[in-house]
């Protein structure tokens, strides 16, 4: 605590009080409805009505871990008001020598391989989708593998999660989304101002098969044709990420985040769960609202694993030519359990690691999303053969090489 800048605690007092006040309600609701499933429970009540109030308990978890969250962000901004001029200065020197802006103090915070705190409640319009990374997720892996003014691409954007934390932190984005239902849904997300509040400080532009959001320069309204953090840009096209080089310049993308298809996993876990888990756990507390995507023939989620694993390889070889050398592609997946064949567990992320590789990415890091708060765990293989619950996804980090070590790949390989 030496030479720390004094600073009026009472807001942030007020504000620690108000996030508990707010915590403790909700709290209380919940235990009553607790209180009344144990003391009062009748039996005579449908078995749905049975489970409402016991799905109300299971959300305590989430509230609590959303207070959790929410008082680490108000330490934070103590602890950023409490610095000195001389703190500052340090920390600005930093960032300017960074690729993505962060001080080192941040770079440490950074760097666990385990996150657990990116989960969110989700909304309404996330259902539609039913396989949507929280946005809290896109807005860490920006900041850790970008900076303001750079370009974001997904090529899978699904409701728009990626460009539209892209667009929040002042980043540039670009999406490509096959289904038309999604394209839709992301642009009444993004108009919305109650759900995207920025939208009242930017400009929308409808073209072809696309649209442009670009935040107006506060500073110079007239100022659109620059690509400066104030008034960046992202933009969303309907069509097959297989078109993607219609829409990138080589090198020109910083970070690519996305979550693909997972072939036809979403059509087998629905008639696993249909089947063989009709009126299990698995249904009711594991909140699972996916359902596939389209019929369309065009849809990677429609073909089966090895088929999807060919159409993923060249497109991963356009998402090279995009990437920046030194640049990064972060893909969120999910391995799968396919009871249908002998050898049962396949390896997702490593096979979208290989692919990467094969087309000359380097395998630069694996982050393991846990979400076992978010999920409950449900009987599996019992009694004959033991099986873990899957209530995890992986981060397959791949990065470009730079120019010397593209350089340095090649004299090795001339070596061999």
């Amino acid at each position: 605590m030496n030479n720390i800048k004094e600073i009026n605690l009472i807001p942030y007092v007020d504000k620690i009080g108000k996030r508990f006040n707010e915590y403790k309600n909700s709290l209380d609701k919940e235990i009553t409805k607790l209180e009344q499933l144990i003391y009062k429970f009748n039996p005579n009540l449908e078995y749905k009505e049975q489970r409402k109030v016991i799905e109300n308990i299971f959300k305590m978890q989430n509230k609590i871990n959303s207070l959790k969250l929410q008082l680490e962000e108000i330490k934070q901004e103590i602890q950023l008001a409490e610095k000195t001029e001389e703190e500052i200065e340090k920390e600005n020197k930093q960032r300017q020598i960074t690729f993505n802006g962060m001080t080192a103090r941040e770079w440490a915070l950074h760097s666990r391989n385990v996150w657990n705190d990116v989960s969110s409640p989700r909304k309404d319009y996330h259902k539609e989708h039913g396989a949507v990374f929280p946005l809290k997720l896109a807005e860490r892996l920006i900041k850790m593998y970008s900076r303001e003014g750079d370009l974001i691409f997904d090529p899978f954007s699904g409701i728009g999660t990626t460009i539209k934390a892209a667009l929040e932190m002042n980043r540039n984005g670009i999406g490509i989304e096959l289904n038309p239902k999604f394209y839709e849904l992301t642009k009444q997300i993004l108009l919305d101002p109650k759900e995207t509040p920025i939208i009242d400080l930017c400009t929308f532009t409808e073209e072809n098969n696309g649209f442009i959001i670009q935040k107006n320069n506060v500073d110079d309204l007239l100022s659109l044709g620059t690509t400066s953090p104030n008034n960046n840009y992202i933009k969303l096209f309907n069509d097959d990420c297989r078109n993607l080089t219609n829409y990138l310049e080589a090198d020109s993308v910083q970070a690519l985040i996305t979550s693909p298809p997972y072939a036809d996993f979403i059509r087998k876990s629905i008639e696993d769960r249909e089947k063989v888990h009709k009126n299990s756990l698995i249904k009711f507390n594991n909140n699972s609202t996916v359902k596939p995507y389209s019929n369309s023939d065009l849809d990677l989620g429609n073909l089966p694993y090895d088929e999807f694993l060919e159409a993923l390889f060249p497109i991963m070889e356009d998402t090279y030519k995009v990437i920046k050398p030194g640049g990064y592609a972060i893909w969120v997946v999910k391995d799968y359990k396919d009871k249908e064949n002998f050898s049962s567990y396949l390896d997702f992320h490593t096979d979208i690691a290989n692919i990467g590789k094969k087309v000359g990415f380097l395998y630069h890091d694996l982050i393991i999303w846990d979400q076992n708060e978010q999920r409950s765990l449900v009987l599996l293989g019992y009694p004959s053969k033991f099986h873990t619950n899957q209530n995890c996804s992986f981060l397959v980090v791949l990065r470009k090489p730079t120019i010397d070590e593209m350089k340095q790949i090649r004299k090795d390989k001339e070596r061999n």
